[in-house]
């Protein structure tokens, strides 16, 4: 007779300001126990989820102080930041749904009513112009935190005159990674110019996190970054000062990704690797700000 096991449960941290849980995942970089590669089939509960979580149990506290107060009083917003201690209150911003605030916390966006009755969760879309609202504040985000990296830590391949640009977070052992790469020609071809960061899935003290400090300790960075892609050895050492670690610490922690290639488009939108080619050089480019 078949016996009943209960789902494994998912490790958990709470977070910082949040009196809602989120996957330790967020916490590799630091433990570099907990890697993404092995929570990888838990995708139930993706950090992401245990965010909103968090940002709803937030709106739905705040609502009764909403009823009570004015979100755009100065004073108002100091007394949600002392009730709310680790919720950055510059979070709280006028949106476009007439009479209602948006409220962003970890790339997760919510929908308050000015009165506190009413609370949305989930996209916005204006039909007239058909844009979702919504997506366009988690791409603001996602360019916010991008900016935190030093620009000097990207291995970049540009044509001359790029016409469009991608930054793609890569694991030089990820199957698909590789395949990006190897086409790698086409997109210098198209005009897009390709800025890599590393995101080595198996977290750090791994052999793909060692590889990656490798290439970009490197002589010629972007030779080694190929040399890699194909499988090949490198002679050099990963030891140096290196971004690697800052930036797989944006990538887990901070943009939530969860497997590679990651690409995120000039506008903050992000896509992921499927093929043809030429399809993703063409979303990059319609992506581009001003297209």
């Amino acid at each position: 007779m078949p016996t009943y096991r209960p789902r494994r449960f998912t490790p958990t941290w709470r977070a910082r300001g949040c009196r809602a849980c989120t996957p330790s995942i967020t916490r590799v970089a630091e433990a570099g126990r907990l890697r993404p590669r092995n929570l990888w089939p838990w995708r139930a509960v993706p950090t992401a989820v245990m965010h909103k979580s968090c940002l709803i149990l937030f709106l739905l506290l705040i609502a009764p102080l909403a009823s009570a107060g004015d979100l755009s009083d100065p004073a108002f917003r100091q007394q949600v930041a002392e009730q709310f201690p680790g919720v950055e209150v510059g979070h709280i911003t006028p949106s476009e749904l007439p009479g209602y605030w948006q409220i962003s916390q970890g790339g997760v966006v919510g929908y308050i009513s000015s009165d506190g009755r009413y609370l949305i969760d989930g996209d916005a879309i204006d039909l007239k112009t058909d844009r979702n609202l919504t997506e366009q504040a988690r791409n603001q985000w996602r360019l916010t935190q991008l900016a935190t990296l030093d620009d000097d830590g990207f291995i970049t391949f540009a044509p001359d005159r790029p016409s469009a640009t991608v930054t793609v977070f890569t694991d030089v052992d990820c199957r698909y990674c590789r395949l990006l790469h190897s086409h790698i020609d086409e997109f210098l071809a198209a005009g897009v110019a390709v800025r890599y960061a590393f995101f080595p899935l198996s977290g750090p003290g791994s052999e793909s996190f060692d590889k990656a400090q490798a290439v970009w300790c490197s002589k010629d960075r972007r030779k080694a970054m190929t040399r890699a892609k194909q499988g090949k050895t490198l002679k050099t050492s990963g030891d140096c000062k290196n971004p690697v670690a800052d930036q797989f610490e944006v990538a887990a922690r901070k943009l939530r990704i969860m497997g590679t290639p990651a690409l995120i488009t000039a506008d903050g939108s992000f896509l992921q690797m499927a093929p043809p080619v030429s399809r993703v050089i063409e979303q990059i480019k319609a992506h581009q700000p001003g297209s």
